[in-house]
């Protein structure tokens, strides 16, 4: 394969690859009208709310902490420590709720599903890659395509859920801020503070000047909770916090529809999908070339 010849397969890559996705960025629109609706995310919560009742919960706590972590390593990166940028792609940026997942296999098998195909297919045909790569080699390529899908949509769902569960924490330390004047509180802190409460509440209804006095001196003197108490007000607090969740899960994707998010969203990972495949079949191109002058100096 001459640089020559190599041109011409980049070019005529780039030509299929930009009236491929032209066509994709054309679908956006109907997809985001069929999918995103508020009866199709109830649909998909409805299925499934009962797997997920951990998953919300857990990615709310989670999302500040990755967020400060990132930007850390970011910032790292600007000083000149690179090392952390592999350690952070490591990392999950939350767990992957049955929601998230359904949605995923929607994206993928729906709006991408024969999009691989006809790629592979369509540059196959006219470049006659046979010619060029043997069985084994366009199959790996193929392989190398159909991970990059995956990831690119894996990325779209991220930062989709991201979003929500970064929501619901914001929420989670507004309630500690309103009703405890503690912005800092998480589950278990608010937890902590409605038993000790509580606990005060019991303690001065069975006081024995009367009730009045007791909060008055339960207030200087506060009981402490029983472990029972404190376990059932941080459950409280965990039921609400995924209620919380469910309910921004539920009405987040029909909310960015309305606002056009989801479809400019849609777009850029269509564009992202053939800058990056673009990229992969260029790489293997001159890999291919670099294996050719090899074989012809030995």
């Amino acid at each position: 394969m001459k640089n020559a010849e190599k041109n011409i397969i980049l070019g005529t890559i780039d030509e299929i690859l930009e009236e491929h996705f032209e066509q994709k960025k054309n679908e956006v629109a109907g997809f985001v009208n069929r999918h995103f609706s508020l009866n199709e995310a109830v649909k998909i919560q409805r299925q499934s709310v009962l797997l997920d009742l951990v998953f919300y919960p857990l990615n709310a706590l989670w999302a500040i902490p990755f967020l400060t972590a990132k930007k850390g390593i970011e910032i790292a990166d600007k000083l000149g420590w690179s090392q952390g940028n592999s350690l952070i792609k490591k990392v999950p940026s939350g767990f992957k709720t049955r929601y998230q997942k359904v949605s995923e296999r929607i994206l993928l098998d729906e709006f991408l599903a024969s999009s691989q195909d006809e790629v592979f297919q369509k540059i196959q045909k006219e470049l006659q890659l046979d010619s060029h790569f043997s069985e084994g080699e366009l199959a790996q390529i193929k392989r190398k395509m159909s991970d990059l899908y995956k990831e690119e949509v894996d990325r779209f769902s991220s930062a989709q859920v991201l979003v929500t569960d970064l929501i619901t924490t914001v929420l989670t330390l507004c309630v500690g801020k309103m009703f405890f004047n503690d912005g800092g509180l998480g589950v278990t802190g608010m937890g902590s503070k409605i038993a000790r409460n509580v606990a005060n509440k019991d303690a001065a209804e069975h006081f024995f000047f009367g009730k009045n006095l007791g909060a008055a001196f339960y207030s200087a003197f506060p009981v402490a909770p029983t472990q029972t108490q404190v376990v059932a007000a941080t459950l409280g607090v965990g039921l609400l916090l995924t209620v919380c969740s469910i309910a921004v899960a539920v009405f987040s994707d029909p909310l960015r529809k309305v606002l056009g998010i989801q479809g400019y969203k849609l777009t850029t990972l269509v564009q992202s999908l053939e800058q990056n495949l673009y990229v992969l079949l260029k790489n293997e191109i001159k890999n291919k070339m670099k294996q050719n002058k090899g074989s012809i100096a030995a």
